[in-house]
């Protein structure tokens, strides 16, 4: 009989939305479980010890300490043996090591100026250099740490670079002179001296420092150089993860149903649903991996670079066509059907003829699945 003369299977009773969408979701929580196990215990620590991983991280952490926003990724310790030995960890916020409160920074006002303030030295290297050549120095934080001598801010090596043909002021751009939420007057252009606002608490000192700290640290992420640093890092977590997911979703959109027969994944078997061909027969093991690689290949990988778009439009398809079939459904010509209330047959043919043989209370050697060949004990 031609496949497209082919009639529906009447013994199959479709299923609805809400469970088409819980079983769907159930195998997708079960493949991030093993999308997590796969990612963290196998192929981040493969690509961080045999592909260069840890030369990669060097490089960032390194780069992340050149920007005088991070503490150094190199930790110096003496052993029993009154060694020294220095080890590689991390670069650590500044803020992470020096808090920015009042208990850890005190500040000097000994040395006022004619109006109440006190005058702190700036310390900054090309800071009168043309816009477009400007290597920004921010405000990186008082240098009173644990009653240090020199107290001072200190605008260090920082991170920001300004656009080409951007217009920009140091003064008004960073140090917020003539704004009223500065904290700083110009006391002399000659000697890079400012003076502290005599109307400003040490608290709003301490809070300016950490604001301008953390614009320096949302520039730095915006620049290019830290972006080529991490881009590795960001590839390997992405297509690490997508990888690992598409691995959960062949264990439970593959191996599983063709395990337990009739399509049924995990989300299904426990929900009571099945899988058919578009006229409601027996799948063949090439449609379960055709859908298979629709939903992992495309759907899900895809994801990860569009920002789940694929799944979105799959979702679209579920809720709009009249059987609920997501895209992948309908590449593969399969359909989710209620299992507990059809009988599943592999083909018209073989329907016909045990529906014929039952007739005539006669034995056959086919076998339908689904729970209405179940027996009605088993069936619940």
């Amino acid at each position: 009989m031609p496949y497209n003369t082919r009639k529906i299977n009447p013994d199959i009773n479709p299923t609805g939305i809400v469970k088409r969408t819980a079983a769907f979701f159930i195998d997708l929580i079960a493949s991030a479980l093993v999308m997590l196990i796969l990612f963290t215990s196998v192929v981040y620590p493969t690509w961080y010890n045999h592909f260069g991983g840890y030369e990669v991280e060097v490089r960032l952490e390194e780069g992340k300490e050149a920007s005088g926003l991070f503490s150094s990724p190199y930790v110096t310790y003496v052993n029993s043996e009154d060694e020294e030995i220095t080890v590689f960890d991390r670069a650590y916020r500044l803020d992470e090591e020096v808090f920015f409160d009042l208990s850890t920074i005190s500040i000097d006002r000994a040395n006022p100026s004619s109006d109440g303030g006190a005058s702190f030295r700036i310390v900054a290297n090309n800071w009168n250099e043309p816009a477009d050549l400007i290597e920004v120095r921010y405000l990186q934080g008082i240098n009173t740490y644990y009653q240090m001598s020199n107290e001072y801010f200190e605008f260090r090596r920082s991170s920001y670079y300004t656009a080409e043909n951007t217009s920009f002021s140091l003064y008004e751009d960073v140090y917020l002179i003539n704004d009223e939420n500065g904290i700083f007057q110009l006391a002399s252009v000659d000697n890079l001296v400012l003076d502290i606002r005599s109307d400003v608490s040490d608290l709003e000192v301490i809070e300016a420092v950490q604001a301008s700290y953390n614009r320096a640290l949302v520039d730095f992420e915006k620049t290019n150089i830290f972006a080529q640093l991490r881009q590795p890092l960001v590839n390997i977590n992405i297509w690490g993860y997508a990888g690992s997911l598409v691995f959960g979703l062949f264990i439970f959109d593959f191996i599983v149903p063709l395990l337990l027969g009739e399509g049924r994944s995990l989300g299904k078997f426990l929900l009571g649903l099945a899988l058919v061909d578009q006229h409601g027969y027996r799948i063949k093991w090439w449609q379960l991996l055709v859908r298979f690689i629709v939903l992992g290949g495309i759907e899900v990988l895809l994801s990860f670079v569009f920002f789940v778009l694929p799944l979105l439009i799959s979702s679209a398809f579920l809720a709009l066509t009249k059987r609920n079939q997501s895209l992948h459904d309908l590449i593969a010509r399969t359909w989710v059907v209620d299992w507990q209330n059809s009988r599943i047959f592999t083909s018209e043919e073989a329907a016909n003829e045990w529906k014929v043989k039952k007739a005539f209370n006669e034995e056959t050697a086919i076998m339908p699945g689904g729970g209405l060949s179940l027996p009605a004990k088993v069936k619940k």
